[in-house]
């Protein structure tokens, strides 16, 4: 594992981003809706972030090798149905699993599972500490340089370009609604089909969170 330094951010506070959250909750599937409903009714602290554009940016097209046939470059998000990883395409409507933990007066959020592309933030006195955690569970096909070992987990640095919440103060219990957009710095992941065998990636993600917020009991 990898782990590199942490971007900052500034966070901002805008109540709008929970009118935009029910928006877009009207607009994914009627059965993911339900399921959602009914989560927050079994689950009040695992929340939920809408994704709007969860895209991967191929940096090194021009070295795809032409076999002949065309080749479909694919990226993985949870979804309710199942925490495994499955395929999203691009700027889809889709929730995925979120949580938020009160620490003292640190405020701790989750995108994602521990297996598929994970998010984290640390809010703390309007600044934002963020990283990206991807992993594959039996494949090293990962790295940030092309120097540097083949790794199966990775912690990419970010550099988040809006982070929105509707409040500033934060209490257990409380739902707390926000907007992130961010991107990755590029990236490298082992692959088959390209010259050189690896992808030069960078993600770029604009989501929209609910969350109940859970206070450490330690």
């Amino acid at each position: 594992m990898i782990v590199s330094l942490d971007t900052f951010a500034q966070v901002k506070v805008d109540k709008s981003v929970v009118t935009r959250f029910k928006t877009l909750f009207k607009k994914m599937d009627s059965s993911y809706q339900q399921k959602v409903t009914q989560l927050e009714n079994d689950e009040p602290f695992i929340g939920i972030s809408i994704f709007t554009t969860y895209q991967t940016d191929t940096l090194n097209r021009q070295d795809v090798i032409n076999y002949g046939n065309d080749i479909t470059i694919e990226d993985v998000i949870p979804n309710l149905d199942n925490i495994k990883e499955s395929v999203i395409d691009e700027n889809i409507y889709t929730p995925v699993f979120s949580r938020a933990e009160l620490i003292k007066d640190t405020l701790y959020l989750s995108i994602g599972g521990p297996l598929s592309p994970n998010i984290k933030h640390k809010i703390h006195l309007r600044q934002v500490i963020s990283q990206y955690d991807e992993s594959y569970k039996y494949d090293s096909v990962l790295r940030l340089d092309l120097t540097d070992t083949k790794v199966s987990k990775l912690s990419i640095p970010i550099k988040t370009k809006k982070f929105l919440i509707s409040t500033s103060s934060y209490n257990a219990g409380q739902v707390i609604y926000g907007q992130v957009e961010f991107e990755t710095v590029p990236y490298y992941f082992e692959t088959l089909g390209f010259k050189n065998n690896y992808i030069k990636k960078r993600l770029r993600c604009v989501y929209f969170f609910k969350v109940r917020v859970k206070k450490n009991s330690t």
